[in-house]
């Protein structure tokens, strides 16, 4: 019997209902402009109650080092990462560097329960299907480092390295 490898084995779990999402879904709008006005509010929530953001730029534009974390809560890893990714917001979470944890596959009771049970105090928003496919996302989670919005690291799954490897990232990012 053939065992499938663990990274293809959360991409056909994403990519699936992934794929009936985009198809099926709704998603609900909002332009660069109206983003930009709602960056505070959505830093000191979970996200907007019930809405997607379809479109981050203005995120990406918030700080001059922004780390988005691409995750779900049913995705072993991405839980994994969070408390690593939390440490790193406390130590370099600032005005020059925010971070963003983005869902896809997320309402705001999953988010809420997360929360609860895992200490998470940077943002987690939800995102639509879009997103994911405009910024690349095949793999859960996916971080990606952007340097005055462009990009400039992309990890892929969780090793015992990431936290080292994101750390390296912003000290460098910061000098």
């Amino acid at each position: 019997m053939r065992l499938i490898p663990n990274i293809l084995k959360y991409r056909l779990y994403i990519l699936l209902p992934g794929l009936v999402i985009l198809l099926a879904a709704k998603n609900f709008n909002i332009n660069s402009s109206a983003h930009a006005s709602s960056i505070s509010a959505m830093e000191n929530q979970s996200g907007i109650a019930g809405k997607k953001l379809s479109n981050i730029d203005s995120l990406l534009q918030s700080a001059d080092i922004v780390v988005i974390d691409f995750w779900f809560t049913g995705c072993p890893p991405c839980v994994k990462a969070t408390p690593e990714l939390e440490a790193l917001f406390e130590k370099y979470g600032s005005s020059r560097v925010k971070f963003y944890g983005l869902t896809a596959f997320d309402d705001d009771t999953q988010l809420e329960n997360f929360k609860s049970k895992v200490k998470v105090t940077y943002p987690l928003l939800q995102i639509t299907s879009e997103v994911n496919l405009k910024y690349s996302v095949m793999d859960y989670p996916t971080l990606k480092i952007f340097m005055k919005g462009k990009p400039a690291l992309t990890i892929e799954g969780h090793t015992e390295l990431f936290k080292s490897q994101v750390e390296e990232q912003i000290k460098a990012l910061l000098k």
